[in-house]
């Protein structure tokens, strides 16, 4: 990528800090954020300080697959925390 990252860009990268990838967009802010229970997913609340982007994302290991789970501008206040469920859970 030839862009500089955002401030808040979330990275993968191997122990010793090689193979850095950035995973998901560019935005102000990349939190919280957590694997799925196989390792095979990270999701992630990302978007800027406007409230109309605000999302709940997840991404493979090397972030070729970003998918957006849920809008979260209609919420009053951030998420600072979410869970995995290892089944579907029905809304």
């Amino acid at each position: 990528m030839d862009d500089p990252p955002a401030a808040g860009a979330l990275y993968i990268a191997g122990p010793d800090g090689s193979d850095n990838t950035m995973i998901g967009r560019r935005w102000e802010y990349t939190v919280p954020f957590g694997w799925s229970p196989d390792g095979s997913r990270i999701a992630y609340v990302t978007g800027t300080d406007s409230p109309d982007s605000r999302a709940l994302y997840t991404n493979t290991r090397d972030g070729s697959d970003e998918r957006r789970v849920s809008e979260l501008a209609e919420l009053v206040s951030p998420i600072w925390d979410f869970f995995w469920s290892p089944t579907p859970v029905a809304p």
